[in-house]
């Protein structure tokens, strides 16, 4: 079961506050694989970095960086409410250039899970509270009101708010799961120009590939086609900076079939088309060269 008590997308940001039960694959956010900053309010939660487990619960702080998340995940646990944030990579950058903060670079170094002591706690559920009350009103300004009190709860925990919670042992069949899990996502990260699909990933590790749907979703947080294309996508990005290349060539040596498609899927994920987005790498490398 789930609650949604609030949720609103605040163009780059994404928030929600939840209740909900354990063990539940459906996802509840925005935006797909962004820089998160989960704060659990009620009840408790497991967050997975590798195969060491972290309990959350009440006044616990996770930073979940975008480029770890396929190591990083949040299942088992009981009964919780949380309070999520969603950062967009776009934004968060653009937010680190007038804040001259690496952002990034923060969501690196302190992803994680962390106990805040209770000052700390009514200060990041009091920027809750007015989060929501400001974005239920009819301010104009809302959502610039909204990011402004996020972003000040935000920057004292990306700069060494609260401890690191101590490692805990989970159910052992949750774990098992999650081990299988990372034992396939590290197969895909290798492999992911050349497989395709659920199926055929369930016929290399011998899982009924419904089982496999389903303990994927939990564990990775993505469907098992949708990692695979987000792996074709992360490398694309790279690629698409090279000299030389054309666009019909990046879309080949993913594994891509019709160039059409990877330019939908391309565009899913990073919200522009690929030509797009090399032309806008090629803009700001411009602007840097004559600063």
């Amino acid at each position: 079961m789930k609650k949604i008590e609030f949720a609103q997308d605040c163009n780059g940001i994404g928030l929600s506050r939840v209740a909900r039960d354990c063990d539940m694959a459906e996802t509840i956010g925005f935006y797909k694989n962004e820089y998160q900053m989960y704060y659990i309010l009620d009840g408790e939660r497991y967050f997975y970095v590798n195969e060491t487990c972290f309990l959350m619960k009440k006044g616990t702080l996770a930073l979940v960086d975008k480029k770890q998340i396929p190591f990083t995940n949040i299942i088992g646990g009981k009964s919780h409410e949380r309070f999520l944030a969603e950062f967009e990579e776009q934004w968060l950058k653009k937010a680190g250039e007038i804040h001259g903060i690496d952002f990034l670079k923060l969501f690196g170094s302190r992803h994680g899970v962390y106990e805040l002591n209770k000052k700390d706690q009514e200060f990041v559920e009091g920027s809750i509270i007015k989060i929501e009350s400001i974005l239920r009103g009819d301010n104009p300004c809302a959502e610039a009101l909204a990011k402004n009190i996020l972003l000040s709860a935000a920057i004292p925990a990306m700069s060494g708010m609260g401890k690191r919670a101590p490692a805990e042992k989970p159910h052992k069949g949750k774990m098992l799961r999650y081990i299988k899990v990372r034992e396939i996502i590290n197969y895909i990260m290798i492999h992911y120009a050349e497989v395709n699909g659920l199926e055929e990933i369930a016929q290399i590790f011998y899982i009924d590939k419904s089982y496999l749907s389903r303990i994927f979703k939990e564990a990775a947080n993505f469907t098992v086609n949708g990692f695979i294309n987000f792996q074709r996508i992360e490398h694309a990005r790279s690629m698409l900076l090279e000299e030389g290349i054309s666009i019909e060539e990046v879309s080949k040596k993913l594994g891509y079939k019709r160039v059409s498609y990877f330019d939908r899927v391309f565009k899913k994920y990073v919200g522009m088309s690929p030509m797009q987005y090399r032309s806008s790498v090629n803009i700001v490398k411009k602007t840097r060269k004559f600063q």
